[in-house]
């Protein structure tokens, strides 16, 4: 029986390449081949161990990344970027003290999974920043040579409250007002992504913690802003 702790690295790689196969044809395989490469890599920084990961697992991460970003079709990103990405928060994030923690391959696939969840969260985060920043900008200013709508306009085109009022208001004038009434943060975050980029309220929990901890806030604060609004006597 091979002494999988002490079997050269090239070995180990043949035999998980191996594996891999009969898992990807649903037949029994071993597992071992491929933790102990990920053993190697984590805990004893074996530079050419983590490079076979990135060969061997790559095409997972990849298929992982595409199910994940089928969800948010306006992200564009380089797709070796983000698969590194995967792997960077991977040794980042676990390292050799906590590598104990994960028991069999199985576990470590998870985290891998999650990690690219994770780097997809943190893509539509920082998308999701950088367009309403460069929204807001637009929506100072009157609409341009090129007929851009401003962001008040385009909150006026997806958002149905108050609908026979803005076929006869000027729409941008009316959400200028809009965002002045909204002076918090997380409100104007919220009126972005659920009317103008349609995002769901679980969505909008799970990309935004740190504002909504749960679903039950984003419908809350949706309410909220939305009875603030209709009740002001300006509206």
């Amino acid at each position: 029986m091979i002494d999988i702790k002490q079997a050269a690295l090239n070995g180990l790689i043949e035999r998980c390449q191996q594996e891999t196969e009969k898992y990807l044809r649903h037949e029994p395989y071993d597992p071992r081949y491929g933790f102990e490469i990920w053993r190697r890599a984590i805990v004893d920084r074996d530079e050419a161990a983590w490079e076979s990961l990135i060969t061997q697992y790559g095409s997972f991460v990849r298929r992982w990344l595409a199910q994940r970003l089928a969800h948010f079709p306006a992200l564009r990103f380089e797709e070796e970027a983000l698969v590194n990405g995967v792997f960077i928060n991977f040794y980042r994030f676990v390292g050799p003290e906590k590598f104990a923690n994960f028991h069999n391959l199985s576990a470590i696939l998870q985290y891998l999974k999650l990690c690219c969840g994770t780097i997809v969260a943190d893509a539509q985060r920082d998308f999701q920043a950088r367009n309403l920043d460069l929204s807001l900008d637009q929506a100072r200013s009157p609409r341009d040579d090129t007929g851009a709508q401003t962001l008040e306009e385009k909150i006026g085109d997806a958002f149905d409250m108050e609908e026979s009022m803005l076929h006869s208001a000027d729409r941008a004038l009316f959400w200028r007002s809009v965002w002045q009434k909204l002076p918090d943060p997380p409100d104007r975050l919220l009126v972005y992504l659920r009317y103008i980029q349609g995002m769901p309220p679980r969505e909008i929990a799970q990309l935004y913690p740190q504002h909504f901890s749960d679903i039950t806030t984003v419908y809350r604060r949706n309410k909220n802003l939305l009875w603030r609004l209709r009740n002001n006597p300006d509206f």
